[in-house]
């Protein structure tokens, strides 16, 4: 019996680390996170960020709609610069580092939750800068893959009002972290 159960346990390991599975899904996740430029020049980067937000498992708000949308047929259709992206929340979804160049071109977003993003690592919090100056509620919470690095591209929102950076392991020095961004972003409540 003893034998049968570290067979079926080295059995799952293998089937984990298959690197098929793995590619697959790596596939997958570029391709759902990917920008596509031939569809934001036709459309505009608001409903091209909602788009990429919707598919990959978030919702979202456009201005002026009181409901939040995360049905990717539902999502209204008509000219560039009628709908303005307002609000994200792309909370345990498979967003990526890559798709966060979908931030470039929004003016009005002004609230983004990304809460429990485990794909989202300091290289991405780059692509803030798009948003810097409409950004006014920001949650990384949970984000496991940010580090005290990827926290000082926050520094450009100056914008902010809210911060949120509870439950991110990989920050080590979080007193020194919440300093430095106080010093910065000022007018901003910072939850670390």
């Amino acid at each position: 019996m003893h034998l049968v159960s570290r067979k079926s346990v080295h059995l799952k390991l293998l089937r984990s680390m298959d690197p098929w599975n793995r590619s697959f899904y790596s596939w997958i996740n570029f391709v759902f996170n990917r920008v596509d430029y031939g569809r934001l020049e036709e459309i505009g980067p608001d409903k091209v960020a909602a788009e990429w937000v919707v598919r990959c498992g978030g919702s979202i708000r456009f201005h002026g709609y009181e409901r939040w949308e995360r049905d990717y047929n539902l999502l209204p259709h008509g000219s560039e610069g009628k709908f303005l992206l307002t609000d994200i929340d792309a909370s345990n979804t498979t967003i990526t580092d890559g798709g966060l160049a979908h931030f470039e071109g929004l003016q009005h977003l002004c609230t983004l939750n990304m809460t429990n993003c485990k794909y989202v690592r300091d290289a991405g919090l780059v692509h803030l800068k798009h948003v810097q100056e409409c950004l006014n509620q920001l949650s990384l919470q949970g984000c496991t893959g940010l580090t005290e690095q990827g926290l000082q591209h926050l520094q450009c929102l100056r914008q902010l009002r809210f911060l949120s950076l509870v439950n991110i392991p990989s920050v080590k020095r979080k007193s020194e972290a919440l300093q430095q961004l106080q010093r910065t972003l000022q007018h901003c409540d910072i939850q670390i």
